[in-house]
């Protein structure tokens, strides 16, 4: 996560373990599909959409798209859960900056720890509107005069 003067949390790493089928009959070895993947931005915020075979739950990690991996300083949020049910979805991500190259990766895990593949995209959230009205400078050059100057023209 990113405060307010730019500093980023520490890394927090989480394992994935996946249980043996055991051969008993009826066990679960399918793992989640996920489809439909993608991330609206906003200014500071994003969404993350997409469609999981299974319900559970999605680990995701957010990091900037400059760094080369999702670790150390480069990880803005990482081994964050919520639950995923079976169909369609959305998590929100928060405390983005603006105007900035962002990667999320996710995952969704059943309830017998069966894992989907790894899901990855890159987005950038949106540049704040120009709410700076033009300024007028007087550089001394012909035709700067107030047009409604008596001397205007002249």
């Amino acid at each position: 996560m990113v405060d307010s003067a730019s500093n980023l949390s520490s890394l927090m790493r989480i394992a994935f373990t996946t249980p043996s089928s055991g051969g008993g009959g009826g066990t679960d070895t399918t793992a989640p599909v996920v489809t439909n993947p993608l991330v609206t931005p906003s200014l500071n915020s994003a969404q993350l959409t997409f469609t999981s075979s299974e319900a559970g739950n999605t680990f995701y990690s957010v990091g900037l798209s400059s760094a080369a991996d999702m670790t150390g300083t480069a990880l803005v949020s990482g081994g964050t859960q919520t639950s995923a049910s079976s169909g369609a979805n959305t998590v929100s991500l928060t405390s983005l900056a603006a105007s900035t190259g962002y990667r999320v990766q996710f995952v969704v895990r059943d309830a017998a720890g069966n894992i989907s593949s790894v899901t990855r995209i890159a987005f950038t959230t949106l540049t704040p509107a120009d709410t700076t009205a033009p300024s007028r400078t007087d550089d001394g050059e012909e035709g700067d005069e107030d047009p409604n100057s008596s001397q205007a023209g002249l």
